[in-house]
């Protein structure tokens, strides 16, 4: 009795038994002996066969076709289940017992494997069909960027990188932000002495006002003017504020702060206009420009962040902010909004920080030393803290976050404002999740000039600005490997 015989009848069988009885030739063995190398024998039996119907079913579902194939027989698979089970009615009432639990449980995994087996078919061929080109499935293709670069704004296609207008400002490098302020269906952008409204369907011009004296110009990471309902506050002349219309640019009303220093950034809160000196802060109530209160600050104050009423901001000894200084010392402070009283202090930080990220109540800052940190925005105490080496984190713009990823512009630390690439960090611990380029060397080699980047769905664009003004490289990246490179000629006469 074997694999191979395809009809049987138990007369057979008893045959086949009786004359391997009658062999005088082959040694005694003892019933537990023969009980196992019976279950042994049927284990294999069922592992062919299971292979077998595995290698049907694969070649089924890579040539996706249907076939028009007889069922397997398993008539006499069951049969001679049957009379091997009979065999054992010769032992004891407990070892049969256990021949049968033992066969049952073989019966039952067979038929978990086979039925699991034909199940997991369709879930594989559905990976692989969907895992063919993983990083386009993840591509913006029903979305359009708006970025800002040095000759101007742009409309960019996310899934190709073709530019689908472009509003030139010829001095629009001073102090570039990375993000065109948006709303109303307007890309809101400003140059040294003016503001633009861009349409941002049509890229058309709807209005522009410009001012008697220059805007402040000193670089944040997101744009000098604010939007606040259907008002523009920008900061101009370096100690006022002015207010205009969102709509047609009209000129509506002018703050005085009256700080001791020149303003270099502004926020909108409850009502409340809080400017940002060098060395001071205060806040005004937008209704009649009245003082609420004033706070000066012994060191030199970064761009700040206000979040449900509490002032987030690095402060650095470093009196030439936001030029790097390796030698000063910085710190990462919480300030109440609504007094300008300090709320907490980290310990000191070495190195310039010029701006800071706040999500999901945690800051992340990168030092002009290579080192990364996180802090509680409560308490201010550091969650955690990591030193890339042979980098540096310092420049025009904050760490961009999303969906638990650092993204930072990766400078050399020996020269504050050479960058070199891109690096992505893991929120929760700051350990390096990948860098483009792939290594340290060619990060030296190519000596990408990027500028601050601009994350969207896990895509990162960034502009390398290599060859001057003379063209836009605009570069989509995935996981560190190039989704898109474009290049846009410079549109300035």
């Amino acid at each position: 009795m074997d694999r191979k015989d395809k009809h049987f009848t138990p007369e057979a069988v008893d045959e086949q038994i009786d004359r391997q009885g009658q062999d005088s030739q082959l040694p005694a063995l003892s019933s537990d002996t023969q009980l196992l190398q019976e279950l042994q024998h049927l284990y294999k039996e069922d592992e062919s066969r299971l292979a077998h119907i595995w290698q049907r079913f694969t070649q089924q579902a890579q040539s996706r076709e249907n076939y028009n194939r007889q069922p397997i027989e398993i008539g006499p698979y069951q049969q001679r289940k049957l009379r091997q089970q009979q065999q054992y009615v010769a032992l004891s009432a407990s070892r049969r017992t256990r021949a049968q639990r033992l066969g049952l449980l073989l019966a039952q995994l067979v038929a978990v494997i086979v039925i699991a087996s034909v199940l997991a078919i369709p879930a594989l061929i559905r990976y692989q069909a969907t895992s063919l080109h993983p990083v386009r499935q993840t591509a913006l293709t029903d979305h359009d960027l708006y970025m800002s670069n040095d000759q101007g704004v742009m409309r960019v296609d996310a899934s190709t990188g073709q530019v689908r207008w472009m509003f030139p400002i010829p001095d629009y490098a001073l102090g570039l932000p990375n993000l065109p302020v948006m709303g109303n269906g307007i890309v809101y952008a400003e140059s040294q002495d003016s503001i633009y409204a861009i349409d941002e369907v049509t890229g058309l011009l709807r209005w522009s006002h410009t001012f008697q004296s220059q805007i402040s110009p000193y670089p944040s990471s997101k744009a000098r003017l604010v939007l606040a309902g259907n008002a523009i506050y920008v900061s101009v002349v370096f100690m006022e504020v002015d207010k205009l219309d969102a709509t047609n640019g009209k000129f509506l009303h002018k703050y005085k702060p009256g700080l001791n220093t020149n303003i270099k950034s502004i926020s909108i809160e409850n009502n409340t206009l809080y400017a940002f000196g060098i060395f001071d802060m205060c806040a005004l109530r937008l209704t009649d420009g009245a003082l609420l209160w004033y706070r000066p600050v012994n060191q030199a104050l970064g761009i700040p962040h206000l979040v449900h009423g509490v002032i987030y901001t690095v402060t650095s000894s470093d009196v030439n902010w936001p030029y790097v200084n390796q030698k000063s010392i910085s710190y990462v402070q919480a300030f109440d909004a609504t007094t300008g009283s300090t709320r907490w202090q980290s310990h000191s930080i070495e190195g310039s920080i010029t701006d800071i990220s706040i999500t999901n109540e945690v800051i992340y800052g990168g030092a002009a030393d290579g080192s990364v940190f996180a802090y509680d925005t409560k308490t201010g105490s550091q969650i955690w803290s990591k030193t890339i080496a042979e980098m540096g984190f310092s420049g025009l713009a904050a760490p961009q976050v999303e969906a638990g990823i650092i993204y930072m512009v990766a400078k050399n630390p020996k020269l504050s404002y050479e960058a070199m690439g891109i690096i992505a960090l893991d929120a929760s611990n700051g350990y390096v999740k990948w860098q483009y380029p792939g290594t340290l060397t060619e990060m030296k080699h190519v000596r990408h000039m990027f500028e601050p980047p601009m994350v969207q769905r896990g895509i990162i664009i960034v502009n390398d600005a290599r060859n001057g003004q003379a063209t836009v490289e605009l570069y989509a990246l995935i996981n560190g490997t190039v989704f898109w490179h474009h290049t846009v000629r410079n549109v300035i006469a």
